[in-house]
């Protein structure tokens, strides 16, 4: 026996001793991987979508474990309850307790619109969005983010086009952030893509840079002008109440001496009449008790009568006590 065939003796021996646990290893080496690629794990916030093929076989909750035929089947985990953000005009540069963002004119085609009053302003956006259905989502377009995007800003160029200036930044805020919101949704419905926009909100509305500071002059004045009709019309407020209640009170005195008056008439023709209906049973006696009456009213307002005649003074009549007036 030549040294080449024990050789080959000696090789053929120990292949013969490691072939089992050669294949023992390679076969769990296989298997590890077929179970590492077949089972996994789906969070909580996600559903899991199952192809048979290519072909749709069935959505998945969450959980763990979940298995997969190797080699047969593939899946798509799809996150359904996480919302996901749309920034337009400015971008997010950091989510912490205090968030940093990016602006500047890189931006100029997302916020940069055209009003209904024929003016400019930066508007900035935020839609935030979940997917309802993750088969839609995943077989209804190539690439339904960039749908949703462009939507939100086409919706937001429309609705700016039909407001002015004040209503897109202060009087129809919450109104049109709720019609952006409405519009959107149907649109990204006509398109069945398994989206839900749950929020469409503007985060800014403000002039162009350029024109800034013109803005700002003109904003200054607009105060001062309305402060000073406030200023005017409490003025004219206070003048009025006072001119009411002057007037108020004459009225009221009028009134009152009206009142008086004709109490006071009234109180006269019932003297008078029944004055009038004594004098027509008994003419004469009535006579002369109006006549004594207007002696008396007329006496008794003067002092002491005397008259002289040969220089001797006489008292008319003793019309007051001794000692009275002369």
């Amino acid at each position: 026996m030549t040294t080449k065939d024990s050789l080959d003796e000696t090789l053929d021996d120990a292949w013969k001793t490691l072939k089992t646990p050669i294949k023992v290893v390679a076969a769990g080496i296989l298997g590890g991987l077929l179970l590492i690629t077949s089972c996994f794990y789906c969070p909580q916030d996600s559903n899991v979508i199952v192809e048979t093929l290519g072909k749709y076989t069935e959505t998945r909750g969450p959980g763990f474990p979940q298995f997969i035929w190797p080699f047969i089947q593939s899946k798509r985990i799809i996150p359904t309850s996480k919302p996901r953000k749309i920034e337009l005009g400015f971008r997010t540069k950091k989510d912490a307790e205090t968030s940093e963002y990016e602006v500047g004119s890189q931006f100029q085609g997302e916020y940069l619109q055209l009003l209904g009053d024929r003016s400019m302003a930066d508007v900035e956006l935020t839609v935030q969005w979940e997917v309802s259905d993750p088969v839609a989502y995943n077989y209804s377009l190539v690439n339904p983010d960039k749908l949703i995007k462009d939507r939100a800003q086409a919706v937001l160029s429309r609705i700016c086009g039909d407001a002015g200036y004040d209503e897109v930044a202060k009087e129809r805020v919450t109104q049109i952030c709720k019609e952006g919101q409405q519009e959107l949704q149907t649109i990204v419905d006509a398109f069945h893509t398994g989206q839900k926009a749950t929020i469409y909100q503007t985060q800014g509305v403000n002039p162009p840079a350029n024109v800034a500071p013109s803005i700002d002059s003109v904003n200054q004045a607009n105060s001062v002008k309305e402060s000073k009709i406030a200023i005017a019309r409490g003025e004219y407020s206070r003048r009025v109440q006072e001119a009411e209640g002057k007037m108020t009170a004459t009225i009221s005195g009028a009134q009152g001496d009206s009142m008086d008056l004709t109490n006071n008439c009234e109180g006269d023709i019932s003297r008078y009449n029944s004055l009038l209906s004594q004098y027509r049973k008994f003419p004469e006696i009535t006579k002369a008790r109006l006549l004594l009456d207007a002696r008396q009213s007329f006496y008794s307002n003067t002092g002491d009568k005397w008259v002289t005649k040969d220089g001797k003074a006489t008292p008319l009549l003793p019309l007051s006590p001794f000692g009275g007036e002369k």
